[in-house]
């Protein structure tokens, strides 16, 4: 009983070989279709994706934060600039137009969306 327990938790647990092998073959194709979005020299910023864009684009972790936002305008001015993560809503998208990205000033626009995460551009105003 014990042995059954613990292969179940093994093969099919929330850490298990039949989830990660599904998260990882996911992970590839978000990472591929990216790829194919993206020039190799874009700077992408986002939340988790890191694991998965590093090394093949440049990376800056988290956009919400404020070191972040700073940075943005250095940014735009060396590489084309890109967000991905989450898809936003409507009304998110625009405050953050309107509010956390008018100080730089850019906008952000959707470009490609892969299942329930969005790569966004990043265009300067």
């Amino acid at each position: 009983l014990c042995f059954l327990s613990s292969f179940y938790l093994v093969t099919f647990g929330a850490d298990g070989f039949v989830l990660t092998r599904k998260n990882l073959a996911l992970f590839e194709l978000k990472r591929n279709e990216i790829l194919l979005a993206t020039p190799p020299n874009a700077i992408i910023i986002t939340d988790m994706a890191d694991k998965y864009l590093w090394p093949d684009r440049q990376v800056v972790v988290p956009l919400r934060h404020e070191q972040t936002y700073a940075s943005i305008s250095t940014l735009l001015e060396s590489a084309p600039l890109y967000y991905f993560g989450i898809t936003l809503p409507t009304e998110d998208l625009e405050y953050l137009n309107a509010s956390l990205l008018s100080g730089v000033p850019a906008r952000i626009e959707p470009v490609l969306t892969i299942y329930d995460e969005t790569l966004y551009l990043i265009i300067s105003l």
